[in-house]
Formats: C-alpha cells, structure tokens, sequence
C-alpha cells in the first residue's frame, strides 16, 4: 500500500480538528502551526517534485521536455498553441498525492517513465494562447508545484504582457522559478550574452533578483540539444533537496502527532469502555434516587386499599368516602389523606452526584493530560447536583403524580353483594325487633342467622377486597417506580451523559487518526530509508 505526507497531514487535520473539541484550542496552535509548516517547507506533494514547464507560443516547451526525457513525449510546433490541453510525465508508480493533484486539475493525459525519478513534469498550455482557458489553467496550477521551468524565447522575452500578467504577480513565488532561454542555437556568442543580460534585468525589476537563468536548445537544427544536462542536474538537485527535507517532515509529523496525544491524554492501544462504565454509573445513580422512594410504599399500598373501599367497601364504605368528602370532615381533618409517593433529594440527590463525580474522576486520571483536567473541572459536585435535579424535576412532570393504575373487575360486584349483605342484615334485625320472641329458646332461628351470616359474610368480603386494594397499591408503586426509572435514566443520558460520550467519542477519533498516522509515518520512514540506502 502507497503512503503520502498528505495523507499524513491529512490525518493530522483530522485529529486538531477533533481534539479542537475536547481540550482548549490554545493547546494545540502550536502543533497547528507545525502542521501548517510542513505542507508550506514540503510542498503540494509528497516525495513528488512536481515541475510545470510555462512559456508563450513557440517558445519551445514541448521540445524541452522531449530533451529531458530523450525521445518525443509531446508533439512539438511553432506556429500556433501545440499544447491544448495539459500533459504530464510523471514516473511509472506515482504516488497517490500526485495523482490526485492531476485528477482535480483535470490532466487527462499522462505519460510514465522510469527513468526520471520522483519528478514529474507537466507541460501546459501557452500563456499568451488566445484561448482563455488556458491561461486560467496555468494561473490555478502555479502556486501549487514545487518548480516552474519559465521557458523563453530570443524573440519574446520581453512581451509586456507576459511579465505584467504572469510573472509580476507570481514574484511571491520566486524561489520555485527556474527561467531557461531556448533556441540560443539562433543567436551568436554575443547576442546570447546582450539578450541574457536583458533578460536578467528585466527579471529584476519583475521581483525576481536572483533568478536562475539557463540558456539551452532544446532542439537545436544541428548536433544535439545544448544546455538539458545542466536543467537535468538542477532539476534533480531539488529532488534530492526536497528528500533532504523529507527527514525532518517525518520527525516533525511524529513531534506533531506526540504532541497532540499528550494535549488530549491519549495512549496506544488504550481503551476506556466509556458505554459500559456510563451504564453502570447511570444505573447507581437511578437506584440512588428511586431508592427514596422506598418509604411511600406503604401509603401506596394504603391509596390502593382506599381506591378498593370505594369500589368494593359497601355502604359503610361508601358513607365513610361521602363523609370524607364534605366541608365538614374537611374542616375537621378528616379528609382521606393522598399517597405522597415521589422522589426524595436532599441526601439522596447529594449522593447520586457523588456518584457522576466519581466516575468522570476515574476517566480523567486515565485518560489524563489537558482532557483529563477538562473533565474534572466540568463536573464540580455541586453543578452535577444542580444538573440531576433537574433531571429529577423533568421526570416528575413527566410521569405525573402517583395513581392507582390496577382495580379487580370483582370489586364492583364485591360492593354490591355487599349492599345486598347489608340490607339482609337490617331485614335480620328488624325481623327480631318487630318479633322478640322468635329470638328467644325454641323461637325461628332465622333471623339471627340472617344477622350473623350477613355479617361474617360482610367483614370476609371486606378482607377480600382491602387485602386486593392494598396489592393493587403496591402493583401500580412498582409500575410508578418503572416509569420513574426509565424517564430519570433517559434525563441522565441526555444531559449529562450525552455530553460527555460526544467528548469520549471526539477522543476516540482523535485516537483513531493518531493511530493511522502512525503506520502512515512508520511507512514513510521505511520508504526513505530505502531510497536512502
């Protein structure tokens, strides 16, 4: 697999760009501005040396490349722009950076070699073409090569509009030019001196004051060209220049990458199973707080033994929930008493921060560094509180307030018997009132039976019915207690742990990017060392 610096300083961006999020941006300029100077000392691309050959009509571009390759890769002419469209030699396994840049600019037209290095040579369209495209081409592609061979002719060097258009505004760009004269072929001894003096001068005032200037023939009308060894060596000389610097970009990457582990506290192959851990510390804290609610059972189970009464109590029952109801009981106190079952804080709220608190504490000691002391310095105890109990009062609205969520179909027709039971005890009892003697010995039984049985039957069927009432109560606490649960564990994931698993989660692709810049470097490092030797 083909590795690339840009790709590295793409993994680099990656990884600012999401450490940016987890610890203070001020941190990390530094290891920014690394970044930003190895793309600026290295260059567009990696290893590549990527040279763009540039000239007006009939300068000879396609000539000179032809020369330096040692047999015909562009066709050549003289009277009209011969280069329509770009064209590059670039070496038989580019790598990936190279090809890219030749995607985005659109060079269709490639042309490998194995004999030219790591150098890769584009030959553009002419910059006084009258099409113009091309001049568009040459201006989007200039700042972002690593040479210009400017290649010029003893007939139009000095076009004005050339200079004024092209090189005045490139002079920023100065030390990546290389001018070559072409055609000297044409010119004697002494007008090749009078025209690279002019050209010299020329130059200076253009902001080029130490311009390396060539005087070659590329393809001279006898003997062979003149000149090309020199751009040869010059041209290679930057390559290994540009090796040279490669050395300190890979120590550089890795100072960076070092760097940014350290801001953000990250170490290889570590891992802190943030998912986990965050659903057993949730889980405490829920238990935590519905744990305070464990003494509102029995006055649940006392709202479930009233809510039974009503329904299923007879008419003693029924008179008493009447009664319970007037302005008198109420002015007397005697009003049926609510269920007061939700949650306690106090204690219990203190308690569940502590919790939170301890476990954002455990993960920055692991975790360390500048993202370590972020963590603990945003949970302090007392906003943690402040911050669960406001999830508390989210789930309290949210599930309401405790109801009797589970009746017995049977208690309906328990109070109904129950009325009949009722009214079979006052038949009893009138009975024996209007006949007195059917009570005494040898009298009918009847009636006394009718009493003793409606009122053993009466107080089973309330037993029944209260002991149903009193499971319905606890029945619908434990289903309050589920709602409970599950909306406060909601509210806790949403607001405090949410937060923090999109900082876990930017540390883990920092990791993620520092570790692929790893093998990226360690790549890289191989591959010089093997140029090297």
């Amino acid at each position: 697999m083909a590795y690339d610096v840009e790709g590295a300083l793409d993994l680099i961006d990656l990884a600012l760009g999401r450490a940016a999020d987890i610890v203070d941006p001020n941190i990390l300029d530094s290891h920014a501005e690394m970044a930003g100077g190895i793309r600026r000392r290295l260059g567009f691309l990696g290893r590549s040396v990527v040279v763009a050959l540039v000239g007006g009509t009939g300068s000879g571009k396609s000539s000179l490349l032809n020369a330096l390759a040692g047999e015909e890769v562009a066709p050549t002419g003289v009277l009209r722009p011969t280069t329509e469209r770009p064209l590059a030699w670039i070496p038989a396994n580019p790598e990936p950076g190279l090809v890219r840049l030749l995607d985005d600019l659109g060079v269709d037209e490639r042309v490998g070699h194995s004999t030219f290095g790591e150098i890769a040579i584009l030959d553009l369209p002419d910059t006084d073409s009258v099409v113009q495209s091309h001049r568009h081409i040459v201006e989007y592609l200039l700042p972002k090569v690593d040479a210009v061979v400017w290649v010029l002719d003893p007939e139009k060097y000095n076009d004005r509009l050339l200079h004024r258009d092209f090189l005045q505004p490139l002079s920023r760009y100065a030390s990546q030019f290389i001018f070559v004269l072409n055609q000297i072929d044409r010119l004697s001894p002494v007008e090749e001196s009078q025209v690279v003096a002019d050209i010299r001068r020329i130059l200076i005032e253009d902001g080029f004051p130490d311009a390396q200037l060539l005087a070659v023939a590329a393809d001279p009308d006898k003997g062979p060209p003149i000149g090309i060894a020199r751009l040869d060596r010059d041209l290679h000389g930057r390559f290994e220049a540009k090796q040279v610097v490669m050395g300190k970009v890979i120590a550089d990457l890795r100072e960076v990458s070092d760097g940014i582990a350290t801001a953000t506290g990250i170490r290889p192959g570590e891992g802190t199973s943030y998912d986990d851990r965050w659903d057993g510390a949730a889980g405490q804290v829920v238990s935590t707080l519905v744990d305070s609610m464990g003494d509102s059972e029995p006055a649940a189970a006392s709202a479930g033994r009233q809510a039974a009464l009503r329904n299923g109590g007879g008419p003693i029952a029924a008179f008493v929930s009447w009664w319970r109801s007037t302005r008198f009981s109420r002015v007397a106190g005697m009003t049926e008493p609510a269920a007061k079952v939700q949650l306690r804080t106090g204690a219990h709220l203190t308690r569940a921060a502590s919790i939170v608190s301890g476990f954002v504490g455990d993960l920055s000691f692991e975790t360390g560094g500048s993202f370590g002391r972020g963590l603990r310095s945003g949970a302090v105890a007392d906003d943690l509180e402040v911050e669960i109990g406001r999830v508390v009062e989210a789930s309290a609205l949210e599930v309401g307030g405790f109801e009797i969520t589970t009746s017995a179909r049977w208690w309906r027709a328990a109070g109904a018997v129950q009325w009949l039971l009722a009214a079979l005890l006052v038949a009893g009892v009138l009975w024996m009132w209007t006949d007195p003697a059917s009570v005494g010995p040898g009298g009918d039984s009847r009636p006394l039976l009718m009493v003793i049985g409606s009122l053993v039957a009466g107080l089973l069927l309330r037993a029944l019915v209260t002991a149903s009432g009193r499971n319905a109560g606890r029945k619908s606490f434990g289903d309050h207690v589920g709602m409970m649960r599950t909306s406060l564990r909601a509210g806790l994931d949403r607001r405090v742990g949410a937060p923090l698993r999109a900082r876990m989660r930017s540390r883990a692709e920092v990791a993620g990017a520092l570790a692929e810049l790893g093998i990226f470097t360690a790549a890289l490092e191989q591959d010089l060392a093997r140029r090297d030797s």
